[in-house]
């Protein structure tokens, strides 16, 4: 499975040895899937990320990733590429093309979450580089999308600092915030900070 590697992380494939590293970055700080989740809906939710990681049919582009600090691999964040569908609505509000002839269109969404004793050192804006990176010069995708909450100022500066245009959703409804990077650098040169490696990760730690 392919893994990415920037000066400082290692983003790659959550694997099942992940599992309480993973249910204490994401049930006991993060609360990311909601309150009181327990180590088995974890290891459910844990092999479902695996699963849609390893998805061979979408070119196992979909799903959360690890992302590990160098040099202890400690897992310190998530970072991933959802299918998600966006209403006409939605992305009238950036000015999203009309080529679609004005319908839903299915997305490729964004999703990231970083430890809270971790944030402030730049590793959440370097793992989701590296991931538009991946996406824009090697998969040569169209565009990048986020969705995320008016209170979560350190989301929405993050997706400013990519180069993102944002929007505030007028309706009360989620999400509060959205936000579209289109790829106009598909002519690229190869990366200078992001290396790809297709270690295999259906065992052990990277």
């Amino acid at each position: 499975m392919l893994v990415l590697e920037t000066a400082r992380l290692i983003v790659r494939p959550f694997v099942m040895d992940d599992l309480e590293d993973a249910h204490r970055l994401l049930d006991v700080d993060l609360h990311w899937s909601g309150l009181e989740v327990n180590l088995e809906q974890r290891r459910r939710r844990l092999q479902f990320y695996i699963d849609l990681a390893d998805w061979a049919d979408t070119g196992r582009l979909y799903g959360y990733r690890a992302v590990l600090v160098r040099p202890t691999s400690r897992l310190i964040g998530i970072c991933g590429l959802l299918p998600r569908l966006w209403s006409p609505r939605l992305k009238g509000l950036l000015g999203m093309d009309n080529a679609d002839g004005g319908l839903a269109t299915l997305e490729l969404e964004l999703g990231y979450a970083l430890a809270s004793d971790q944030r402030g050192r730049g590793y959440a804006t370097e793992a989701v580089g590296a991931l538009v990176e991946y996406a824009f010069r090697e998969l040569q995708v169209r565009r990048l999308v986020v969705g995320t909450g008016r209170s979560n100022a350190g989301s929405i500066a993050l997706m400013r600092r990519i180069g993102m245009r944002t929007a505030g959703n007028p309706v009360a409804e989620w999400p509060e915030v959205v936000g579209v990077l289109e790829n106009g650098r598909a002519d690229r040169g190869p990366s200078t900070t992001t290396q790809l490696s297709s270690k295999n990760t259906t065992s052990g730690r990277v």
